[in-house]
């Protein structure tokens, strides 16, 4: 679903360009939730310029919370 519906995605970063032993992968600063009938119901960018990761957490933490709650 992450690659072939919502286009997000993951590259591995080859061992010999590596930073560090867990820098594995380039991949998207967005974060979405999705609910258990795989319908899209969040959305949220998680990094770079002018991003409030504290802000973005909370609202992420409330989405899933909203997600518990539902049967």
């Amino acid at each position: 679903m992450a690659g072939g519906s919502l286009k997000l995605s993951a590259v591995e970063i080859k061992p010999d360009e590596r930073k560090s032993e867990n820098d594995l992968f380039i991949h998207s600063t967005i974060f979405v939730v999705v609910d258990k009938q795989a319908r899209l119901r969040g959305v949220f960018e998680t990094g770079g310029e002018g991003v409030n990761w504290q802000t973005e957490k909370q609202r992420i933490l409330a989405a899933v919370k909203q997600l518990e709650r539902e049967p």
